[in-house]
């Protein structure tokens, strides 16, 4: 891969994207739920779970403040929200038609964003702490300069 996409992809600032895009579904999901907080926790008691108030906010503060953690802690409490989701909101299985077809869409993309995680995890393993952004590699800083490393290209 030439020099410039490796440092443009391996940049401070498309770190920051890619966390971004990667928790998208969360933040704003919970940004949503607190925009429509009494609309979310009606949809809570439907799905019987009450009371609706409670778990809504105990929703927007898993998906907003988890966001914020610890990337892998925060991709394990997320990933179990997301597995617990299908069975509770998404079962496919008990619905018939168009709404089986859309909920079994959606606990696909479920899955996929879960099992997204262990690849996150060994990502951020496989490199040493960035000062300025944790997760991202001191070897960018190497490279970008000039000074030529043993990365594969």
């Amino acid at each position: 891969m030439p020099r410039c996409i490796n440092c443009l992809l391996e940049s401070r600032y498309s770190a920051i994207a890619a966390r971004l895009l990667v928790t998208f579904a969360f933040w704003a999901s919970g940004v949503m739920a607190l925009a429509g907080f009494a609309a979310k926790a009606v949809e809570m008691e439907q799905h019987e779970l009450k009371p609706g108030c409670a778990r809504n906010a105990a929703t927007v503060v898993l998906q907003l403040i988890a966001c914020d953690c610890g990337t892998w802690l925060a991709a394990g409490a997320l990933g179990v929200f997301m597995v617990l989701t299908i069975p509770i909101a998404h079962a496919f299985w008990r619905e018939t038609g168009v709404d089986a077809f859309r909920d079994a869409n959606t606990a696909i993309g479920h899955v996929s964003l879960v099992g997204h995680a262990p690849s996150e995890r060994q990502d951020l393993l496989s490199s040493r702490p960035h000062p300025s952004l944790p997760g991202l590699g001191r070897s960018h800083r190497r490279r970008c300069r000039g000074v030529t490393t043993n990365m594969p290209s």
